[in-house]
């Protein structure tokens, strides 16, 4: 097992060492970027979101960046009422994300559909809309990305996305 750790190790470094394109530092890591694709280097961002009419209800989100895959976390805690804590995957396309957000609620599990898009130190989140029929949250092509989070670092960031 030790043999196979010390090979993969290997093998990643020297794909490293001959990746062709420019290096950029982003955040907390350095990404080796060519016109079309992001090295398999990560990169983790943390955002949050303050909102309601004294500013009480929080939204904090942490991406990991992964060549095109997106993880993470994101908890939406509005004061006093039930909070979605869950994870997020999905796809990157440049500085835009797409996934489903994963998440409990009063001990229940459900998801969404989200999308992102990175604009220097923001997050800008699609709204999601109610719709009665179903019952259910949906994200609409037309919605707007009016959801503004601001970036920090994530070591500051809500225990809950940690």
């Amino acid at each position: 097992m030790r043999t196979y750790i010390t090979l993969l190790t290997l093998a990643v470094a020297v794909g490293a060492c001959t990746q062709k394109g420019t290096t950029r530092l982003t955040g907390d890591s350095t990404l080796t970027a060519t016109d079309t694709s992001v090295s398999a280097a990560s990169e983790t961002l943390c955002f949050e979101r303050y909102s309601g009419s004294r500013m009480q209800d929080t939204a904090s989100i942490k991406l990991v960046l992964s060549g095109n895959k997106v993880t993470g976390s994101y908890a939406n805690i509005p004061y006093e009422k039930d909070a979605r804590i869950g994870t997020i995957n999905g796809t990157r396309s440049g500085n835009v994300m797409k996934g489903v957000w994963r998440f409990q609620q009063e001990g229940m599990t459900d998801s969404i559909l989200f999308e992102f898009k990175i604009e220097g130190d923001k997050l800008l989140q699609r709204q999601t809309s109610f719709d009665p029929a179903s019952g259910r949250e949906s994200l609409s092509d037309t919605a707007s990305l009016s959801l503004e989070y601001v970036r920090l670092d994530c070591q500051s960031a809500n225990a809950r996305i940690k």
